[in-house]
């Protein structure tokens, strides 16, 4: 028996969906939430101890510029006396009041405060270079 589409009654017909969705996951979802608050948390943390480690290190800086430039003035006046104390040295020798081992231990005396000082201003360049280097890197 053959019947045609036109004989098919589609009035009646409905179509049903049914869908599963479990109401409760066995706390893994809550789990998961606690987890990613933790993290942020644990993550916030980081970044303060980073931040204040780095405030640490510029301040450190700071100080050992600020002592490092004290102590540059300091050693400039230093040197100054140094070379008096060689001007006199120089004066008494050709007078023939000193040998020319005193002499010679009131110049090495003024090279040796040269040589600190120009260590020192080595150190403080490169403290100030270093935290240049903070601001911009």
């Amino acid at each position: 028996m053959v019947t045609s589409d036109d004989d098919i009654n589609t009035a009646g017909w409905g179509i049903t969906l049914e869908f599963r969705l479990p109401l409760w996951d066995g706390g893994a979802g809550s789990a998961a939430v606690k987890a990613a608050r933790f993290e942020a948390e644990q993550a916030r943390l980081e970044c303060e101890r980073e931040t204040k480690k780095a405030r640490a290190e510029i301040i450190n800086l700071v100080n050992q510029i600020d002592v490092g430039y004290r102590r540059l003035e300091i050693m400039r006046k230093q040197i100054e006396l140094a070379g008096n104390k060689l001007d006199i040295a120089q004066m008494r020798l050709e007078d023939g009041q000193i040998s020319q081992l005193t002499f010679l231990e009131s110049r090495i005396f003024y090279l040796e405060m040269r040589s600190k000082y120009f260590e020192e201003l080595k150190q403080y360049l490169v403290n100030r270079v270093e935290l240049e280097g903070k601001f911009i890197g």
